[in-house]
């Protein structure tokens, strides 16, 4: 991934991650802190210079798309390129 955006390629990467990089991600019934896979895939994207698109759009607005009985997450991700957020839009 470094290589493709040292070359000048514009990514855009997206999917279920099933983790949260972000205590707003989720709403549950019992406290539970960001995994060390969530805190991964936030280093990741940060030295990437990858945007949380949700985020980019709505930088406050909680959301979920994960529901189940006692715990609610945002785990369909799609993040960007910093360099496609700069060639105009939000």
């Amino acid at each position: 991934m470094k290589q493709l955006l040292e070359v000048g390629f514009n990514l855009i990467i997206c999917g279920d991650f099933n983790i949260v990089t972000e205590e707003s991600d989720r709403a549950a019934t019992t406290p539970s802190k960001i995994n060390c896979e969530g805190t991964f895939l936030a280093q990741v994207c940060a030295d990437a210079s990858l945007r949380d698109l949700y985020r980019v759009i709505h930088p406050t607005k909680i959301h979920f798309t994960r529901f189940d009985t006692n715990v609610k997450t945002r785990i369909d991700r799609i993040y960007i390129s910093s360099s496609i957020r700069s060639q105009g839009g939000h």
